[in-house]
């Protein structure tokens, strides 16, 4: 039983999690692109992504999931490299940062353009 609600605890956390990530993955875009006010970019994002929920989670999610895979190997190598300290942790953050941050940020503007030019009927 304890099994069960501790499975049923971490899926309640988990799937809420990705369902919130998928929606609201266009919200740079649109105040970037659109000009938004934030929350005007959250109900955009919504509006684009609700029509294609499941492609674009099968897009978002594992593109996040390579993100920080990335970023946890340049952080790890960093600090083999030049040690425990501050400065290896800094430049583990930086290295991190510049090799994870142009994927996720090139797959949500391509995906934000491709919703965005469909027909509201198409999407």
């Amino acid at each position: 039983m304890l099994a069960l609600v501790v499975a049923a605890g971490i899926l309640m956390l988990i799937v809420p999690g990705l369902v919130l990530l998928t929606w609201f993955a266009l919200v740079a875009p649109a105040i970037e692109v659109e000009h938004c006010s934030v929350m005007n970019a959250f109900r955009r994002s919504r509006e684009l992504v609700r029509p294609q929920f499941g492609k674009v989670a099968l897009l978002i999610v594992p593109t996040v999931l390579v993100e920080g895979l990335i970023a946890s190997a340049a952080e790890s190598g960093s600090v083999w490299a030049l040690g425990e300290t501050f400065v290896g942790g800094w430049v583990g953050s930086v290295v991190a940062n510049l090799l994870a941050a142009p994927i996720f940020a090139l797959a949500v503007v391509v995906l934000f353009y491709e919703l965005r030019s469909r027909p509201p009927s198409a999407t």
